[in-house]
């Protein structure tokens, strides 16, 4: 692990330099991929060295809501503006519940690991298994554990 200033450190050899390879030359520290991480981490984006997936043909809310394209109308507009509500509505009451919990630091923690594993399945499809068990504090290995308890059953 690198301390903040060692990063500063490197990100400023970089700006100086212009490459990569030099820098890691120049301070023999970090690796490439580091270094790049750190490089788009202060652009705002998280560096990946594979291409990102194809975005979906049709993207789906995790309740199953399609959002239409422009091409469907007027028709469409008192069913979206419901469902708008009623996400504004979960929104407002988990802000509610945030609210009540506040000052309570282990709120996360209360989850059990079977607790943690359906919400996890249930927004794969929108953030990374290790965004979820980093957030829910759930190991990954407990989360591939309960899901194979889940399957024998």
């Amino acid at each position: 692990m690198f301390s903040k200033e060692e990063r500063l450190r490197a990100l400023q050899m970089y700006d100086e330099c212009g490459s990569v390879e030099e820098a890691i030359r120049r301070l023999g520290y970090p690796t490439r991929r580091c270094l790049y991480n750190w490089i788009e981490q202060r652009k705002g984006r998280k560096y990946s060295p594979y291409p990102s997936p194809a975005p979906p043909k049709e993207p789906k809310h995790s309740r199953g809501w399609v959002i239409p394209s422009r091409a469907s109308g007027q028709e469409e507009k008192p069913k979206l503006l419901k469902q708008l509500r009623q996400m504004q509505m979960m929104i407002d009451i988990f802000e509610k519940i945030l609210q009540l919990r506040e000052g309570d630091e282990d709120f996360l923690a209360g989850l059990s690991p079977q607790e943690a594993t359906v919400i996890i399945d249930s927004l794969r499809d929108r953030y990374s298994l290790w965004e979820l068990t980093e957030t829910l504090g759930i190991n990954r290995s407990a989360y591939h554990y309960q899901k194979s308890l889940s399957q024998n059953r």
